[in-house]
């Protein structure tokens, strides 16, 4: 089966859609599959994607102005998409967008409706709240008319939580085809570490016995920065790690934070691995894959009480809280005072994804 998968940006960019779209890039080809993903010509620090005869990605040129100015990752493409996602939804027989929104989204959609061919999309944020009133506002346009193309013309819808589900059947009209599927990890390395890598990984960061509270994101002000800025307590040290503009970095170690460069997903593991407690106390997500990451690690993990949440909870490791200062540290020294469990049974790889790859592949929204 010919696979495509059409996203606004991919890796070496840094973020949690570009990792999760890897991963299911990943499961596609080891299930025997080609792959070919559409996607900008943005780059960054992250991991660049390997080298495989059955993945072929395909840049389209694009202005990110927006992500420059505003922090919002949202290409502007240049007018040979079209052409581009024509031709390669011809040739595919499974099509999967992710977002509803970004330009290639509903032209692929539309395309592969027009085409004959199946259509998956999964949409990752749902309605964001932005600071500014007129993003938030473009945001609910573009959702109303490009958002309502894409969800009318795929096949299936997949959320990542309760509002989400909710925001795809109301742009559907009709809820039978929304499926909630947590997004995948890999396994493979994402695993608790033992107490002598852990110890490692505390070296090679030079960090002492101090206990460290790790919040992995794009600095943003919906992440909640400023609510762990106020949490913060003499008994942790607050460390920082994700791609931001220099006035956040300067806020953040202003604050009396530690603020590290966003790096490849194999140096997020050793931090993972070296710090005590994972704090996100974030709105505007679907779920975060640094949550299941951190999980995965054994790391537990403060993120907000979100009615959107309600399928995750009972997680093992997953502590929710309200997202204000006090709550946050509260729940923070609890889980500090108990101590990291020691590394538990570590899950294999093949397995989840074959899993997974089952539930997204499966006729239908059951």
């Amino acid at each position: 089966m010919r696979v495509l998968l059409v996203t606004h940006v991919a890796p070496p960019h840094i973020g949690g859609v570009e990792s999760v779209v890897a991963m299911e890039a990943a499961a596609f080809r080891d299930a025997g599959h080609e792959v070919v993903w559409v996607t900008s010509d943005a780059g960054g620090d992250g991991t660049p994607l390997p080298e495989d005869a059955r993945l072929r990605v395909v840049r389209v040129r694009a202005w990110h102005l927006l992500e420059r100015w505003f922090g919002i990752a949202y290409p502007l493409f240049s007018p040979l998409l079209p052409l581009v996602l024509w031709r390669e939804v011809g040739r595919a027989d499974l099509v999967h967008v992710h977002g509803l929104v970004f330009p290639g989204s509903p032209l692929a959609a539309l395309f592969a409706r027009l085409r004959g061919r199946r259509c998956l999309c999964t949409d990752h944020g749902g309605l964001l709240q932005y600071p500014s009133r007129i993003a938030t506002g473009l945001l609910r346009v573009l959702m109303a008319t490009m958002g309502r193309v894409t969800a009318r013309s795929a096949h299936k819808l997949i959320a990542l939580n309760h509002d989400v589900e909710a925001l795809l059947a109301r742009l559907a009209g009709t809820a039978a085809k929304v499926q909630f599927l947590p997004n995948p990890v890999d396994v493979a390395m994402f695993q608790p570490p033992t107490m002598k890598q852990r110890r490692a990984a505390r070296e090679r960061l030079g960090w002492d016995d101090r206990p460290r509270v790790l919040c992995v994101s794009r600095l943003l002000p919906h992440k909640g920065v400023d609510v762990l800025l106020a949490a913060q307590h003499p008994a942790f040290e607050l460390v920082f790690c994700g791609p931001g503009d220099d006035a956040m970095r300067q806020h953040i170690r202003a604050g009396g934070a530690t603020c590290l460069d966003p790096r490849p997903r194999e140096q997020i593991l050793a931090l993972y691995h070296a710090s005590d407690v994972f704090a996100l106390p974030s709105h505007n997500e679907g779920f975060p894959v640094v949550i299941q990451e951190a999980l995965a690690c054994g790391l537990p993990v403060v993120t907000s009480d979100l009615p959107a949440y309600a399928p995750y909870r009972g997680t093992p490791g997953l502590h929710l809280c309200e997202p204000e200062p006090n709550a946050v540290q509260r729940r923070i020294l609890h889980l500090l005072a108990q101590g990291r469990e020691p590394a538990g049974r570590r899950q294999e790889r093949d397995q989840e994804r074959a899993r997974w790859l089952d539930r997204l592949l499966a006729e239908g929204a059951a």
